[in-house]
Formats: C-alpha cells, structure tokens, sequence
C-alpha cells in the first residue's frame, strides 16, 4: 500500500496536484486490479500453511504455482485492457483528463503482472513461518520506491511514477523469490507457469496489433476484450486449450 501511494505523494511534490490528479485515475485501476490478487491470496492462505503444517512442501508449492496462474487468468483482462489499449480504456472511463498517461498505464500494467506472477511467493514464506524475511523485503522495497521516486519523478513526471512503483514491486517481489529459491530450496516457477506468462504476453502483443484495425475506442476496447478473454480461458492449463 505504501509502495503504490508514494509515487502519487512524490508526482504531487514535484509537479503539483494537475499531475497527480492526471496520475491518480491510472494508479487506481492499477491498485484496482491488484486487489483481485489480494482477495485471492487470502482465500489461498489457509490452505498454503495447513501444507506446511503438514510437512507437505510439495503440496504448498503445487498451491503456489496454481495460484500465481489463477491469479493471472483472473487479471488477465483487466490487465490486457490496461496493457494493450490504455487510451481508449482511459478515455472511455475519465475523458480527457488521463491524457498522456498511455506510457505511464502500461508500465503499471507490468508492474501488476510481475505483482500477480510472483507476488504468492511472498506468501508462501509468510505460510513457512518467516515474518523477519517478509519485514526485510518489505522494508528493502519501500527503500527502493523512495529512492526510485526521489530520482525519476523529478526528471520523468507520471512515467517516472509509474516506473518507480514496478521497480519496487520487482524488487520486492524478486527478493522473496530468491529466497525461496536459494535459500528455502524450493522453486517457485514450473513450466505450467512460464507457458502461462509466455500465452499472456502473447495475447496482448495480438490484442495491441488488432485493435489497430478498429476505428473507434470502443471497437478497440471490444476487440482487446475479446482477446482478453480468450486468454483467461486458456491460461489455467499453461497452454493453449480453447
């Protein structure tokens, strides 16, 4: 919560409150969609530590790598929306006041994503029973958003906003995936979950060059959606299978 206010706090600091009053509507779709992930990993949670309790760690790394796929096909049309189409998408929801923050949405959208792929690692060391880990990554990512802010906002405006968040959140993110890693021996990825990533990309790579092809925002947003959806059908498996 910390990281993705503090670049709204710096943008105002720096730029004053047309900036972040521009920034704010991209930042708080983005928090949007990063609450489905929460509300999925609470769900998760109980289950992660019952297998650990058990002494199951490969039960509660089968629960890590399904969710972090469910978690994306959950998001993955918000996201594809968010990624592949942000000025439509923007101005269909706040008009002409989000202008100029297509870069800005989509540097957000790849800071949720890594957030989604990677973020139930995290809770995989919090369902092992490490709280100063999870303290220690949490206090090393609010460092590096501060410095991250502090230096880009100045120079970069809403980007450097943005780019100051995903920095953040791959730290933070990458850190508890190296501990599982290199210090808890497990390892969090599985090639379900890289098919998964590599599909997702995909479709919005696809979803940015069709949508060219429509006239209007919401032919644009109709076709992202479309593919955005057929993603989510097809992600949980890792593999293409509609």
């Amino acid at each position: 919560v910390a990281v993705s206010q503090l670049d709204l706090v710096f943008l105002g600091g720096f730029h004053g409150s047309a900036g972040a009053g521009a920034y704010a509507p991209v930042s708080g779709i983005a928090d949007a969609i990063g609450a489905v992930f929460a509300i999925l990993a609470s769900y998760a949670l109980p289950a992660m530590t019952a297998a650990r309790t058990r002494g199951k760690d490969a039960d509660l790394l089968d629960l890590t790598r399904w969710i972090s796929r469910w978690g994306l096909v959950l998001c993955a049309p918000a996201l594809g929306l968010m990624a592949a189409v942000p000025g439509p998408l923007l101005h269909l929801l706040f008009g002409n006041r989000s202008a100029g923050m297509v870069l800005p949405a989509r540097i957000l959208a790849m800071g949720v994503t890594i957030d989604v792929l990677l973020g139930f690692n995290t809770y995989t060391i919090l369902a092992l029973g490490l709280p100063r880990v999870l303290a220690r990554n949490a206090l090393v990512g609010l460092v590096v958003s501060v410095i991250a802010c502090a230096t880009l906002i100045p120079r970069l405006g809403a980007i450097g906003a943005a780019a100051a968040t995903a920095i953040a959140i791959l730290v933070a993110n990458g850190l508890a995936s190296s501990f599982l890693w290199h210090r808890a021996h497990l390892v969090p990825w599985d090639r379900p979950l890289a098919l998964t990533a590599a599909a997702f990309a995909a479709g919005t790579g696809a979803a940015v060059l069709l949508s060219q092809l429509a006239a209007d925002d919401l032919g644009r947003l109709a076709i992202a959606a479309f593919l955005g959806y057929s993603d989510a059908r097809c992600l949980p498996f890792g593999r293409w299978r509609c």
